[in-house]
């Protein structure tokens, strides 16, 4: 009477047991097909194009520039950097638009730079002789510039670019010494008289390459 006893409360427990848990394995996989899945981001470099690089050119009137690029957008790239020519050390930043990824691509350039003063009387000297007014006011020079350029790059546009770039170059500058120079050619006048505003337009050209590496 006892097993009897306990083979029905076991039974009837296993019973109850089933009737509530009705769901079935395909069921369950289904509730857990249908919960909210968290996607899994891929870090920022991973797949995508890179953004940082450098850039090594040389050309007027820039000199020899050293920069470092950053693409925001595949298609805009901007840089900044440090140059240098025969009038001294400088600084330029610039944008360049690249509306198509290819082997050999079109490109738009604006950029803007600085000169540092420099003396620039040795250099002159070489193209003929110079009086003593010319020598004073090129003893201090320095300019402002702001270019628009055309050109073309050929390489992979994701690594490696060589680029050409032409166009035109709007510079300003102040003739330094202005009042000392008048005095020195003219030693029995007293005058006084501010720095000379100079600006005008040349045409302007550039070559380089750049290398992306991140």
């Amino acid at each position: 009477m006892r097993f009897a006893l306990v083979l029905a409360i076991t039974l009837t427990a296993s019973t109850a047991t089933a009737q509530g848990d009705t769901s079935t394995p395909r069921d369950a996989a289904e509730g857990h097909a249908g919960a909210p899945v968290t996607p899994i981001r891929a870090p920022l470099r991973e797949g995508g194009p890179p953004i940082l690089g450098l850039a090594l050119d040389a050309g007027f009137p820039d000199g020899a520039v050293v920069s470092a690029l950053f693409r925001p957008w595949r298609p805009i790239r901007l840089e900044v950097g440090a140059s240098y020519n025969l009038i001294g050390f400088g600084v330029r930043g610039g944008a360049t638009f690249v509306p198509f990824p290819l082997a050999v691509a079109p490109i738009l350039r604006v950029e803007g730079g600085h000169t540092f003063n420099g003396d620039v009387s040795g250099l002159a000297s070489h193209f003929g002789n110079l009086s003593s007014i010319e020598r004073t006011l090129l003893q201090n020079v320095s300019y402002d510039y702001v270019s628009v350029q055309l050109g073309l790059e050929l390489g992979a546009s994701d690594r490696f670019v060589f680029f050409v770039r032409g166009g035109f170059n709007w510079f300003f500058s102040s003739v330094h010494n202005f009042e000392s120079a008048i005095q020195a050619a003219n030693p029995g006048i007293s005058i006084q008289a501010q720095d000379a505003k100079i600006h005008g337009v040349a045409p302007c050209a550039t070559v380089g390459v750049l290398f992306y590496i991140w």
